[in-house]
């Protein structure tokens, strides 16, 4: 809700700005001046004063590189355009083929931090407020958290927001396929109170475009065997999670040349004489700086790190995504096959019935890693490790683009149908995948848009052999 009362503001200041001939552009301007020129009472300059401070600020932050604490707005164009019914069709072989089920995956919108780093940012506050000798830094002398522990990872305003206007922007893509076919959809939802939220958000962003009228009425169905696969399974947490060997490069970078670097470059800022920074302070520094901005729009903790340095900190985020979340182990990919079962097995009736013409699934990162591992989605060639973070700049597995508050996969099924002969065949049909809203190719045939038999057989293991049981079942050894 902050975003838009700004963005109108904003209007406002460039409104004024234009009728006075004040330059907003640059960085350097005088804001006293600018004021005054405007020739308006003492309390308006006061807040334009205010306002544009702030809004030169925040202007100034990268905001793309916050790894997965990035707000979903700051990773898309605010002002694109969506053209009615965009997703609808597709060309495929020199024949038009049109959309007629889909199975969409997203994570929760922008939360509130969790309780622990609540409690740790408080810490590591009280230590530098004593600690502290830069004259730059001055609100940490009265700076208080305003975020209480009773709301930690609750949906915020702006998570309703994303979730509200990717239903709006999904309803607007394929409005033709859901008019008149609404309740022939599905919505499944995590446990977690901000999954079932998120889904509210775009449930009355969705009925919105749809039918021309926002519902509330929504009941998704809990599923945490699909959405939180990762919870109950022992294999993961015996091989992955409690294994200390596992984030060896994620632990090697830690102590690293490059955090080192920032964690000194920090200190030297914020003029400590004794007091170090480890790699915990950083990332609560890192972190911090994009939950004020999301929430309250404050970008105090923000000029504590350049943006290098906030490209360390997002790699070093990354490599725990990447080894822990992704491709680090065979069977992270492997647990996730509940969900890839239950998307396929939809999709497959829908060549078969139209009975139903689309789910969406509202889970968590934890749900969206593994399902990009288990897909072959930005598997980058070569490993993410502790010492290739100048080589790997740009690689795919980039959690600030992909597993971004209120990130979405969306796998669209098309029919290209032949009018030349009577009813549908398996052939007919064709798959394209969508990350954030912007088509990828399909990795089973490294081409944007892909037979749906070629599609389902690349995924037979995940799809016909999936006995979740065994796969998260702790593996026997055998004693001599």
């Amino acid at each position: 809700m902050i975003n838009h009362w700004y963005k109108a503001l904003l209007l406002f200041i460039v409104f004024l700005c234009h009728r006075y001939s004040c330059t907003v552009g640059s960085r350097f301007i005088n804001l006293n001046k600018m004021a005054a020129s405007m020739k308006i009472n003492i309390r308006l300059q006061l807040i334009l004063i205010i306002f544009l401070k702030i809004h030169y600020n925040l202007a100034s932050i990268r905001k793309d590189l916050f790894s997965t604490k990035t707000a979903y707005a700051w990773t898309r164009d605010e002002d694109e355009i969506v053209p009615e019914n965009r997703f609808m069709t597709t060309d495929f072989e020199g024949k038009q083929c049109t959309a007629v089920n889909f199975q969409v995956l997203l994570r929760h919108g922008a939360r509130f931090p969790g309780y622990k780093d609540i409690r740790r940012m408080n810490q590591l506050h009280e230590l530098l407020k004593f600690a502290v000798r830069s004259e730059d830094f001055q609100f940490l002398q009265t700076w208080e958290s305003e975020f209480p522990e009773v709301h930690e990872k609750q949906l915020v305003d702006e998570g309703e927001d994303e979730q509200f206007g990717l239903g709006e922007r999904f309803g607007t893509s394929f409005k033709q396929l859901l008019t008149d076919n609404m309740q022939n959809v599905q919505f499944y939802s995590s446990s977690k109170q901000r999954c079932l939220d998120s889904a509210m958000a775009f449930y009355e962003g969705i009925t919105g475009a749809i039918l021309d009228e926002s519902f509330d009425d929504l009941k998704p169905v809990v599923n945490n065997d699909i959405l939180r696969f990762h919870a109950d399974c022992a294999n993961y947490y015996h091989s992955v999670e409690n294994n200390k060997t596992h984030l060896l490069f994620y632990k090697k970078f830690k102590y690293g040349p490059e955090l080192k670097m920032v964690a000194t470059n920090v200190a030297k800022r914020l003029g400590l004489k004794h007091a170090e920074l480890n790699a915990g302070d950083l990332k609560l520094i890192y972190f911090w700086c994009t939950f004020e901005m999301i929430i309250i729009g404050k970008d105090d903790w923000c000029h504590l790190m350049t943006d290098e340095e906030k490209e360390v900190m997002e790699y070093h985020n990354d490599l725990k995504q990447y080894w822990k979340k992704a491709y680090g182990h065979h069977m992270i990919g492997k647990m996730a096959c509940p969900l890839v079962s239950h998307m396929f097995k939809l999709l497959e009736e829908a060549t078969k019935t139209r009975t139903s013409v689309g789910s969406f699934y509202f889970g968590h990162a934890e749900t969206v890693a593994p399902i990009y591992a288990a897909l072959g989605l930005f598997n980058d060639s070569q490993p993410l490790t502790d010492s290739n973070f100048s080589a790997m700049k740009h690689r795919a597995f980039k959690s600030s683009k992909i597993l971004q508050f209120s990130a979405n996969l969306a796998i669209v099924l098309y029919e290209c149908k032949d009018y030349t002969e009577s009813g549908s065949f398996i052939d007919d049909f064709v798959i394209r995948m969508f990350v954030n809203e912007q088509p990828v190719n399909v990795p089973a045939c490294d081409r944007l848009v892909c037979p749906f038999v070629k599609v389902k057989d690349s995924y037979l293991h995940h799809i016909d052999d999936c006995l979740s049981s065994n796969i998260c079942k702790l593996p026997v050894h055998d004693e001599l």
